[in-house]
């Protein structure tokens, strides 16, 4: 009887030490399912952030012509409150990228999608000065130190 009881405890331990790494199988798995889906939801998060953006600015009638002369490069009709009315959008896209950017320093940005954000946000450092170099004046007061520092060292201009 003794014997016997011995055998099922040992049989009892390994279907017990079975079922744990089953049980750890399982947690992975569902931890790997659920970073993708949190990745896929801060890529989305920060698009909607830019698409809202695009929208708010095609929409309104007063900001549209600022935005499209900055996008033209056709600046130089712009008068104090243009100027004024683009940094407010600058500082407002710098924002959006900024929360991608710590989505992408979290590890919730891909390479591939990280790339797509940091070509726009050197395309607009550069826009930026060619409108006039203290435009993105405001990167130091409304952006935090570390990405203020990434966007003037990643996006260094040839001139500078």
């Amino acid at each position: 009887m003794n014997r016997k009881l011995s055998e099922l405890a040992s049989i009892a331990e390994i279907v017990s030490g079975v079922a744990v790494v089953i049980t750890l199988v399982f947690l992975v798995l569902g931890i790997r399912e659920n970073t993708e889906i949190v990745r896929a939801s801060a890529y989305a998060g920060s698009m909607d952030s830019l698409n809202d953006f695009t929208m708010n600015v095609v929409t309104d009638d007063d900001l549209r012509p600022v935005w499209l002369a900055y996008v033209n490069g056709n600046t130089e009709i712009f008068d104090a409150d243009d100027r004024a009315q683009l940094q407010l959008l600058l500082i407002v896209l710098f924002r959006n990228y900024e929360k991608a950017y710590f989505s992408q320093r979290y590890g919730l940005l891909g390479t591939a999608e990280w790339g797509r954000f940091e070509r726009q946000i050197c395309l607009q450092v550069d826009r930026a000065h060619i409108v006039n170099e203290s435009t993105l004046g405001f990167l130091d007061i409304v952006l935090t130190d570390e990405f203020a520092a990434y966007v003037r060292s990643r996006c260094q201009r040839a001139d500078e």
